[in-house]
């Protein structure tokens, strides 16, 4: 996770010094482009699920139902 998050904040452009740091962790070229392709599909589907207006299923519901969640899904609604 912390990987992703990094990939995420730094959209990609990671240093020489973060892309050895990550290689000593046992994660090379090969796992980066498969986290950054997660990434891209989990953007993808929630995009299309926005569009959609895809119901939320009963698991996740209690998410949905924070303030924080209401006021984003209210600050995009257009």
């Amino acid at each position: 996770m912390e990987t992703t998050r990094e990939v995420l904040e730094r959209r990609g452009w990671l240093s020489k010094d973060a892309l050895q740091k990550l290689e000593a962790r046992g994660l090379d070229r090969a796992a980066l482009y498969e986290i950054i392709a997660l990434i891209g599909i989990k953007t993808i589907t929630n995009y299309i699920n926005h569009l959609a207006h895809t119901p939320v299923d009963e698991v996740f519901r209690p998410v949905t139902e924070r303030t924080a969640y209401r006021r984003l899904l209210e600050s995009t609604t257009v």
